[in-house]
């Protein structure tokens, strides 16, 4: 018999609506960051059509980011796959817009493993 809570909730009911919040909380986060993201990248390529970022500060601006994301060291699995997922990202876009990085960890900082 499923177990009753002050909200008048049953147990699995209550984690399936807290499942579902978070679920939409996630979705919310993500449609935010891509726009961002995105927004982000147009005013970069603005930036650099205008003249405003030379082409090699354009391309130390990918580089410093990768270079940043190398340097972090993550202290457990979670935290590992974000950074790897964040390198990814980084070398997408810059790839997407002509500027090749160097592989993870080649950056010039060490990464720790």
């Amino acid at each position: 018999m499923a177990r009753q809570r002050k909200s008048g909730l049953t147990t699995s009911k209550w984690a399936l609506n807290a499942a579902e919040e978070a679920l939409h909380t996630s979705l919310n986060a993500m449609t935010v960051a891509s726009v961002s993201g995105r927004l982000l990248e147009a005013l970069i390529v603005v930036l650099r059509e205008t003249g405003t970022l030379s082409d090699s500060k354009f391309r130390g601006l990918f580089y410093v980011v990768a270079a940043n994301i190398d340097a972090q060291e993550p202290e457990d699995e979670m935290e590992r796959e974000v950074q790897a997922a964040m390198r990814q990202q980084i070398s997408y876009v810059a790839q997407s817009l002509g500027v090749q990085l160097p592989a993870p960890g080649q950056t010039g900082v060490q990464r720790k493993q």
